[in-house]
């Protein structure tokens, strides 16, 4: 990769080329992206304001947002219906135009969901590291193609003068605004033999260099920046052969550039801000409660799931920033060796964001805005986009609390928070293509992902002992094999034990 990534070879210690110590890079297949993924995706995509700069992350809700940015684009009556459909308080002041300017990826993980945003012509923005530049553009004086405007503006506001210096002209030419070939000689600009005095002051002498020595579009944009990539194996394939100039654009870098605004250069520091404009930024958590606070990674028990990676950097510059925004996004439910359980609590023990980092948290089943809101505001809004089988007792706690007044009650509109109703709207929007289970296909074979069910199946099971039990008498009773290239694959076409044997059993049963 070009840009950032490319460092000397002083930069190195060691260089391996033992062939042993080479390998194929891990290629995780895409996910399946289910009702409540692309609900979600979608809520999500209908904050994203065009023109802005995105962030998210890996996985089936990457995906699921990706495809809505994409049907928002590509098909907007449709899109707009999906979301009304799945909407309890409507549409009205959401993003749901086109995105004419693009959108500027910036995430230290750069996933498959961005290669294809790419592709389809949304990330596309550019921004420059230059903090002039970045501004100007933002504030539509100057756009990507040069003029004697553009020279005026930089000339205005500092950045250049008249006459241009030696480290003048060699600025210009790095941004294109000079063309290659200008050079400095004594008080004249010289190109391919026009020379012309070194005078931006004079309008004619500006429009004459504007007529032979500008360029014609600005260089070294970027539109998407990244720490580093996981995706499958055509997104690699796709990195390997996408043309120079387009690949130049992308700039893979550190990860410390990326998930924080300060800086030891405060050039840079005032570059970032500039150019992360209208940031959206995405992250998922597995807990909110009802007063904001999300816990990311670990139980209250103390056991560690998850690191927390760059989630509070995001959360810290959605906050920091003027117009951006931090969309902490989750399933309503959870299902574990407990039972289905809501995702959105009243308490709990353990807290990667505190509450007073709290700003819109989007679940299946909408987005609930809660910056700058009252703590009794915060618990209403999550509470009409928690599932409703829990919704009755998260007011009765927060009545209790003290949270909401005794005499609440939940509008209508927001009791019908339940899977089966969400797959109902959705499901003719994936009858039709726009909501597929794969949107940016699958590694996975069709065997495979036979096999990939079946073992869902069996995880779901091993957390509910009377399900198992069910599971396995009936296994026993049954007398269904499974496909030998199946057991081959999992390493079960022979059985060494009566745990080998089981599990057979019950694979063969749930395919």
């Amino acid at each position: 990769m070009p840009n950032g990534a490319e460092v000397g070879p002083e930069f190195f210690d060691l260089v391996v080329t033992d062939p042993a110590g080479t390998h194929a890079v891990f290629c995780p297949p895409n996910n399946k992206v289910s009702a409540a993924d692309y609900a979600i995706g979608l809520h999500a995509s209908a904050l994203v304001a065009d023109g802005g700069t995105l962030q998210i992350g890996i996985g089936s809700l990457g995906d699921a947002i990706a495809q809505a940015l994409i049907v928002r684009d590509r098909h907007g009556d449709e899109y707009r219906r999906i979301l009304e459909s799945i909407s309890p308080d409507g549409i009205e002041g959401r993003e749901l135009g086109r995105f004419d300017l693009g959108l500027y990826g910036c995430s230290e993980m750069f996933v498959n969901g961005f290669l294809k945003l790419i592709e389809a012509g949304i990330i596309r923005r550019e921004v420059f590291g230059d903090v002039t530049l970045q501004r100007a553009l933002n504030e539509g004086e100057i756009d990507e193609t040069v003029t004697p405007r553009t020279l005026a503006l930089l000339l205005r506001h500092g950045r250049i003068h008249s006459p241009l210096s030696a480290d003048d002209v060699a600025y210009l030419k790095h941004w294109g605004v000079l063309r290659e070939g200008v050079q400095l000689d004594g008080d004249k600009l010289v190109l391919d033999g026009t020379k012309l005095p070194n005078d931006l002051i004079s309008e004619a002498n500006l429009a004459r260099i504007g007529e032979t020595m500008l360029g014609s579009r600005l260089s070294h944009g970027i539109f998407m920046t990244g720490g580093f990539f996981l995706g499958p194996r055509d997104f690699y394939e796709r990195l390997r052969t996408m043309p120079p100039q387009e690949l130049a654009k992308i700039d893979m870098t550190r990860i410390d550039f990326i998930n924080q605004l300060y800086s030891d250069n405060d050039g840079q520091a005032a570059v970032k801000r500039a150019q992360r404009r209208k940031a959206r930024f995405m992250n998922t958590t597995m807990i909110v409660t009802l007063l904001g606070a999300a816990c990311s990674d670990a139980l209250e028990s103390g056991q560690v799931v998850s690191g927390v990676g760059g989630q509070y950097n995001f959360v810290a510059m959605a906050h920091a920033l003027p117009d951006a925004r931090l969309l902490m996004m989750l399933r309503a439910t959870h299902d574990n060796k407990d039972g289905l359980k809501s995702s959105i609590v009243w308490s709990y023990g353990h807290v990667t964001i505190p509450r007073h980092l709290r700003d819109i948290v989007v679940t299946e089943y909408g987005a609930a805005d809660l910056r700058g809101q009252s703590d009794s505001e915060v618990v209403k809004r999550l509470i009409a986009v928690a599932d409703s089988r829990f919704q009755e007792e998260l007011i009765r706690q927060a009545k209790a609390h003290g949270k909401l007044e005794a005499d609440y009650v939940l509008p209508e509109r927001y009791r019908h928070n339940l899977p089966e109703m969400l797959e109902e709207k959705l499901h003719p929007w994936a009858q039709a293509g726009l909501l597929p289970d794969f949107p940016f296909g699958t590694d996975l074979t069709e065997d495979e992902l036979h096999i990939v069910r079946a073992l869902k199946r069996l995880k779901h099971a091993t957390q509910h002992p009377g399900e198992l039990l069910t599971m396995a008498i009936k296994s026993l009773w049954e007398t269904k094999e499974a496909p030998l290239p199946y057991l081959e694959r999992l390493g079960l076409a022979e059985t060494h034990s009566f745990k080998d044997a089981f599990v057979k059993r019950l694979l063969a049963n749930n395919l």
